[in-house]
């Protein structure tokens, strides 16, 4: 018993390690990307304990500077995603197959939220005072009691809350990388932990939530060792397929590139 921990163990280490090199690689690839010009996001995150995942719903309030005009057509914004941190870096792009289903996306007109690229991607013009609208549902998998959930802001403002709600007795406790105010309040049958942040994020800089004391169930070690190896599998893929085609896009390029 003692040696299949060991072993275990150090295959966690492995995928962790792996997937912080990645991590960082694209973050440092995409971080010029990040923010279009003159555009504020108001984000509310939400999250729902359901046994060893966060179902988490993220919804974001776009606007320009000022109330000026918005044109997310000529450069699109990133949606903003509650994400897990690895090696410094969230999980916000760069790894989100176009395809996947376990992320699910809602643009109010005129917006629209496209799966491009490893990430999300806003659309659409705003009028002069117009206030857009996108979202996006996930589920994250958390291991033990401590998780850490980040965020980067992709416009020239950004101003981000984090409520968290549980059933009694769990009790969860909130930290915040950055000044906010923290509150814990009970309604009806369900205890809610929130978090405000009193100053935005200027374009990339990061605010990262830790949460304690989460419920973590026996069997969530097992669930989310598995989907770390299938994380770092297909990323590990995407990322050796993506070195192999390199030298073949840089000496044809499309001609739709910008």
């Amino acid at each position: 018993m003692s040696q299949s921990r060991v072993l275990l163990h150090s295959f966690l280490v492995l995928v962790v390690a792996v997937a912080t090199v990645l991590a960082t690689t694209l973050a440092a690839r995409s971080a010029q990307a990040q923010a279009p010009g003159g555009v504020r996001v108001d984000v509310q995150c939400q999250a729902q304990v359901d046994e060893s995942y966060l179902l988490v719903t993220v919804e974001a309030k776009i606007t320009g500077d000022g109330g000026q005009a918005v044109d997310l057509d000529a450069r699109p914004l990133r949606l903003p995603l509650l994400a897990p941190v690895v090696g410094g870096a969230v999980l916000d792009h760069g790894v989100l197959p176009n395809g996947a289903q376990s992320v699910e996306v809602e643009g109010v007109a005129p917006l629209r939220v496209d799966k491009e690229g490893g990430g999300l991607l806003v659309r659409g013009k705003l009028k002069a005072g117009e206030v857009g609208t996108a979202r996006a549902r996930m589920a994250i998998g958390f291991a033990d009691s401590h998780l850490e959930l980040g965020m980067v802001g992709p416009g020239s403002q950004t101003w981000v809350s984090f409520v968290v709600a549980m059933s009694p007795p769990t009790r969860l406790k909130v930290t915040v990388s950055r000044p906010a105010r923290v509150s814990q309040v009970e309604e009806g049958n369900e205890r809610l932990t929130g978090a405000s942040l009193t100053q935005g994020l200027q374009p990339g800089e990061m605010v990262v939530f830790s949460i304690d004391d989460l419920p973590a169930s026996p069997a969530g070690p097992r669930r989310v060792l598995s989907g770390l190896a299938l994380f770092a599998g297909v990323v590990g893929a995407w990322y050796l397929l993506r070195r192999v085609r390199l030298p073949a896009a840089v000496a044809e390029p499309r001609a739709d590139a910008a």
